[in-house]
């Protein structure tokens, strides 16, 4: 199916930092390591922290007829645009009382799947069907509803 939208929202700067911090150690270890195992087992975390942090770059929200998808290429969330009951704009989500960037998990009576790529604003979508809500945050909340009700979405609709 052709996308009828799709955005990308890049990690901020002091993720890239954080990952870098992660990330030198490991490999200088290898280096000066005084042991074969130290030095596997610092290039395999070297690997895992590298193979991560190109998963979690940027949310990626593409939106086409029927459905939207909202994640990351390994973790993401599929949800048909007939099922979803509300759409709720949230104007600032921090990443910092979300635990950071990546993909969150809470649970609760105000649980959700969040796809955590920075500061900023981002969406909350209930469906019939989901255990828990989607949250993401998204460069244009309002462009994704209106390419949304473009899609079919009847929720998105009563919005635009």
């Amino acid at each position: 199916m052709k996308a009828i939208a799709h955005q990308q929202q890049p990690l901020s700067t002091l993720s890239h930092a954080v990952f870098g911090a992660a990330i030198a150690p490991c490999l200088v270890i290898p280096l000066t390591g005084p042991e074969p195992v130290v030095r596997l087992t610092a290039l395999s975390a070297a690997a895992i922290i590298m193979l991560s942090w190109l998963n979690f770059q940027r949310v990626t929200v593409q939106i086409s007829t029927g459905w939207i998808r909202v994640g990351y290429p390994v973790f993401n969330s599929r949800v048909p645009l007939e099922r979803v009951n509300s759409i709720e704009v949230i104007d600032e989500l921090s990443a910092w009382s979300h635990g950071g960037v990546g993909v969150r998990i809470t649970l609760g009576k105000r649980g959700a799947m969040t796809y955590v790529g920075r500061t900023g604003p981002a969406l909350r979508l209930i469906s019939a069907g989901r255990a828990f809500p989607v949250v993401f945050t998204c460069d244009d909340p309002h462009k994704i509803i209106r390419a949304m009700a473009a899609g079919g979405c009847a929720t998105a609709e009563a919005m635009a």
